[in-house]
């Protein structure tokens, strides 16, 4: 499934990516641009296990599994997680993956549905 792409008007001045089927498929540029990630909600209450979202400073490109991600955020198991950044500055385009396995080599998706939720600028 795709993510949808909302615009805020907000004092953050940025965006709000909602995928509520996160998986490995890398989803590409998803701000149309650049700018830094303030919050990261992972919702994995469907998983008995860890999920991983690797963030890419890149625009197009990741190869989930061997481009080295530039942030990862985790949610452990059976459990609905928010992070909140001062602004994680991403100067070439935001683009991500979901996985069940932690670094760079990973490239599991996981069983269940994973719904995230991204604030960037």
């Amino acid at each position: 499934m795709a993510f949808n792409k909302t615009v805020l008007a907000s004092l953050l001045g940025g965006n709000l990516i909602d995928d509520p089927q996160a998986n490995s498929t890398p989803q590409h540029d998803v701000t149309g641009g650049t700018g830094p990630i303030h919050l990261v909600r992972i919702n994995n209450v469907n998983n008995a296990y860890k999920v991983y979202v690797k963030f890419y400073d890149l625009a197009a490109g990741v190869t989930v599994g061997t481009t080295v991600p530039h942030m990862i955020v985790f949610a452990p198991p059976n459990k609905d997680v928010q992070w909140n950044f001062n602004g994680v500055p991403f100067t070439t385009g935001i683009s991500y993956a979901c996985v069940i396995e932690a670094g760079t080599a990973g490239t599991t998706s996981p069983a269940a549905d994973v719904a995230i939720a991204i604030e960037a600028g």
